[in-house]
């Protein structure tokens, strides 16, 4: 098992994009980009309890995929933040202690 860091380390991030998009003045474009990433995987989770909530049976195979997305696009917002790159290890555990 790989820790955050070891993650954080080693994450790849060989996904091809356009010519536009890296041709964009953007700043920060890499950090947007995994943020909405995070919100199209929450709102596909929010999709999901929602319909559990109005009592429609529910049993999505991708929540782990969904899960994963959050982490992997968190651990690349910390790589590109805006400000610099943040340990992502040392940021959850001071979160969580």
């Amino acid at each position: 098992m790989k820790t955050i860091q070891q993650l954080q380390e080693t994450l790849p991030w060989s996904i091809a994009y356009g010519e536009t998009f890296k041709a964009s003045p953007v700043p920060y474009k890499d950090f947007q980009h995994a943020l909405i990433h995070i919100v199209k995987a929450a709102g596909k989770l929010a999709a999901m309890i929602d319909d559990h909530d109005h009592s429609r049976v529910v049993e999505d195979p991708d929540v782990r995929k969904y899960l994963a997305d959050l982490v992997i696009c968190s651990i690349r917002m910390a790589n590109v933040a805006p400000g610099g790159k943040i340990d992502l290890q040392e940021a959850v555990e001071a979160r969580i202690s």
